[in-house]
């Protein structure tokens, strides 16, 4: 069981309690909380534990000063490469539509689309490519890549860095 769930443990349909965990001695009927009595579904709200209460901040009562201080505090998360890292990491290569596009149907053309700005690739266009294969107009890679370093579609890492 993780921390933080339900004081229930559900296996096949029926609800068992455990307490050589430190549960309740509530045994719950057949099915979910829903169906519990509304006294022991309050009761076994309320014992419901924040694990995390000793960490937690309230910032909607923190004022403006008390703010910049826990941002100092805190610092910045640098997600993104530099553009230096992105010129040195990234592969490139220029989008050439095929030639044999004469009599082709609408059908029988696959459409090249950048899944970043959703328009299509354009003859002669730079595309960037990602470790994992998948490929971008180079311009909107880049700037994704700036914010973070994990593949728009696959969500793997985008770039190798060092």
């Amino acid at each position: 069981m993780h921390r933080g769930h339900s004081n229930f443990h559900a296996r096949r349909g029926n609800m068992h309690n455990h307490p050589a965990r430190g549960h309740s001695n509530f045994h719950a009927p057949r099915g979910n909380m829903h169906n519990l009595p509304p006294r022991a579904f309050r009761q076994e709200v309320a014992s419901f534990r924040d694990h995390h209460s000793d960490i937690q901040l309230d910032i909607d009562d923190m004022s403006y000063e008390e703010l910049l201080i826990l941002g100092e505090r805190i610092g910045s998360v640098e997600r993104g490469l530099s553009e230096e890292i992105i010129a040195s990491q990234m592969l490139t290569k220029t989008y050439l539509l095929p030639n044999n596009l004469e009599g082709s149907t609408s059908e029988e053309l696959e459409i090249d689309l950048c899944i970043i700005c959703q328009d299509e690739y354009k003859n002669e266009e730079e595309i960037g490519i990602l470790q994992c294969g998948h490929e971008y107009h180079a311009d909107c890679v880049r700037r994704w890549l700036q914010e973070k370093n994990v593949c728009p579609l696959c969500k793997s890492k985008a770039l190798a860095i060092g």
